[in-house]
């Protein structure tokens, strides 16, 4: 029995180093960085911070803003650590005005703001070297894209075309 409860005591350790909870965020340690697995905030203004128990963070997870419960996320800042965004990380929080993304972002994943309907704009670092496909789908207020030094406008659609 008590071999028993040691295993189990060790399982439960091992459950926990995989995924941990930091205020409101859950993450877990890739390779001695974070990645953000999931939002569990109250909303408002996001501030996703750049270190979590001391180490870096990095990829902000697929899905991790995209939960049928969450409601009332209206603006997310980006930290410069952040070098990947995840495919559909933000998709479907509709009350999401702005997102600031960091300069270290490099890529970022199909659908990942998809559904966003309430952005009008966004800028993208010039650090981006991969944007997925219908990154944007369904953001029928964004208007402005802008990429490093470059501005498109968008259509409806979807389609973009240079300023």
């Amino acid at each position: 029995m008590k071999r028993y409860i040691l295993e189990l005591v060790g399982l439960s350790l091992a459950v926990a180093a995989m995924t941990s909870h930091a205020a409101d965020y859950t993450y877990t340690n890739v390779a001695g960085t974070i990645k953000i697995t999931g939002y569990i905030g109250s909303g408002g203004a996001v501030t996703i911070p750049s270190t979590i128990n001391g180490l870096p963070v990095t990829i902000i997870g697929e899905a991790a803003f995209h939960h049928s419960d969450l409601t009332g996320v209206t603006s997310v800042t980006i930290p410069n650590s952040v070098v990947s965004i995840e495919s559909s990380a933000f998709a479907g929080c509709d009350g999401l005005t702005k997102i600031t993304l960091g300069n270290g972002v490099a890529s970022i994943g199909d659908y990942a703001f998809g559904g966003c309907d309430a952005i009008t704009s966004i800028t993208i670092p010039s650090s981006i070297s991969h944007i997925g496909s219908e990154v944007f789908s369904a953001c029928f207020s964004l208007t402005t894209i802008n990429v490093g030094a470059n501005s498109y406008y968008c259509s409806v659609s979807g389609v973009l075309f240079n300023k």
